[in-house]
């Protein structure tokens, strides 16, 4: 898949090429749905901190790694 977006493709007067950052979660392993759909955008966000036009493959240590996050973020807010 990233091999086809990365390939250029012209338009009237230019040339343009794109990439693609895509996070992988796999059904049911993942959840259903939403939930499915929040773990492949967790794994893409993951692939995009990894540089231009990489993939990823959902982990369940990232949707914890999110929940610390927004805990830590919560608490600091409480704190101040």
């Amino acid at each position: 898949m990233q091999k086809v977006l990365g390939q250029p493709f012209d338009l009237p007067g230019k040339s343009i090429s794109i990439g693609s950052s895509v996070g992988v979660a796999i059904y049911p392993d993942h959840g259903q749905k939403e939930k499915l759909m929040a773990a492949a955008d967790l794994a893409m966000y993951t692939a995009k901190r990894m540089g231009r036009s990489n993939y990823h493959f959902f982990t369940e240590d990232m949707g914890e790694r999110v929940v610390r996050g927004l805990q830590l973020e919560n608490d600091l807010r409480k704190a101040l």
